[in-house]
């Protein structure tokens, strides 16, 4: 279905990982248009399938690389819509079980008033953070973009093949956890734009957490130096995201073990090539 990645470039590791990548983003947006079909929602069926063949045509577009960045958002709102109380369910229990649940309430009771603002700042300037990861690499080169690029949104169709396998919308906007910031305006103010922006099917695993700590190892690592700078929020989101009410821990979990290992594997890669990282 898509071509195969420039087999006269020297430069193998990036292109084959920004390929794999693209192939992943096809799969997904497939199965989101087959799902369509089967649940009777012709329009996002058939947003699906435009999608899908705008990333055929423009495989061998020039502007490519901004192409998957520009997918995020709508593949994102395609898969919306697939979520029933049943996965919130089976996530809470397993939090429950695990005892979870109860450290969870017992951080958020000893979070002081300005804590909870800082949690929503680092929740939500986790946009901006990975705008800055994906200009920096692109300021490097094609390689550079494309070895990033290629890590990062395998991270992204991994995490929205979860979103189709057990959908999900959060204790919070299930309605299974109470605010546990016992009402601080930002934190309901911040809940209220989640409650208007999300698909309802985007908590497990939480990308916030895989992306947050996929660019937090390669700044550690230093695969990515400039990326230092935002080693705060990286730490802070996956802690915001519990805190908030809009992922449950295993969501986090399963989020920071999927780019943890995207983020170890890509370093790994790239150190056995003959090119350097960014």
């Amino acid at each position: 279905m898509f071509p195969p990645a420039w087999s006269a470039s020297p430069i193998r590791a990036p292109a084959d990982r920004f390929c794999a990548a693209w192939v992943g983003f096809g799969v997904v947006v497939a199965a989101a248009a087959l799902r369509s079909v089967l649940a009777g929602r012709p329009l996002r069926a058939v947003a699906a399938v435009l999608v899908l063949g705008g990333m055929i045509a423009g495989w061998r577009s020039r502007w490519r690389l901004w192409i998957l960045p520009g997918l995020i958002a709508p593949v994102y709102y395609i898969l919306g819509g697939g979520a029933q109380l049943g996965g919130d369910r089976s996530l809470a229990e397993i939090d429950g079980k695990l005892g979870f649940a109860h450290a969870v309430a017992g951080l958020a009771a000893v979070v002081p008033g300005v804590g909870w603002s800082v949690l929503v700042a680092a929740y939500w300037l986790f946009f901006p953070m990975v705008i800055a990861a994906l200009v920096r690499h692109g300021r490097g080169g094609r390689a550079s973009a494309e070895s990033f690029q290629g890590a990062l949104f395998i991270v992204y169709a991994f995490g929205y093949i979860g979103y189709l396998v057990l959908p999900a919308a959060g204790p919070g906007l299930a309605g299974l956890w109470p605010d546990l910031s016992g009402g601080q305006s930002l934190a309901v103010g911040s809940y209220e734009v989640m409650r208007w922006g999300s698909n309802g099917a985007d908590a497990f695993p939480s990308l916030h957490a895989a992306i947050s700590v996929f660019l937090a190892v390669l700044a550690v690592r230093g695969a990515d130096r400039g990326g230092r700078i935002w080693l705060p929020v990286a730490v802070l989101v996956p802690v915001a995201a519990v805190l908030l009410g809009y992922h449950y821990v295993v969501d986090v979990l399963a989020g920071a073990a999927l780019g943890g290992l995207a983020a170890v594997s890509s370093a790994r890669l790239d150190n056995s090539r003959p090119y350097a990282s960014t």
